[in-house]
């Protein structure tokens, strides 16, 4: 495969619209081609599994979300993601107040956070295996 494939997606992955282009995509040029689809989510891909994905907040900012992860791995981040968006009620209460998921929705917005900016310059965004335990 020659090049890299933007999809714009909607939250549940519906592709929307899709572009080839030569070269690897900044955030900017990410943000305008989903801006122009009105989606929130844009993914690249170049070669057979690995994409990028990038995800728009509420505020309307644009954000690198996960580097080079399987797809399986941009699915999950992009529906938790969209699920931050979109807090059930209730979920802006104090984590403290005796909640018992309040550790799961702290543990969920720490591997969601987005970072701004260029991906190269945020390797912790970058999605690795997870290691395998000695047996």
């Amino acid at each position: 495969m020659t090049g890299h494939v933007m999809t714009a997606t909607d939250a549940g992955g519906e592709r929307l619209a899709e572009r080839t282009v030569s070269a690897a995509p900044t955030l900017g040029e990410a943000a305008e081609f989903g801006a122009g689809h009105r989606t929130d989510y844009v993914s690249v891909r170049h070669g057979h599994d690995d994409s990028t994905l990038y995800g728009r907040d509420p505020t309307g900012a644009w954000s690198v979300l996960v580097v080079d992860a399987p797809a399986a791995v941009v699915v999950e981040i992009r529906r938790r993601h969209d699920a931050l968006r979109r807090p059930e009620p209730g979920w802006d209460r104090d984590p403290h107040d005796g909640d018992p998921l309040a550790h799961a929705h702290t543990a969920i917005e720490r591997m969601c956070m987005p970072c701004q900016g260029n991906a190269d310059a945020h390797p912790s965004v970058t999605w690795r295996p997870p290691p395998v335990p000695d047996r």
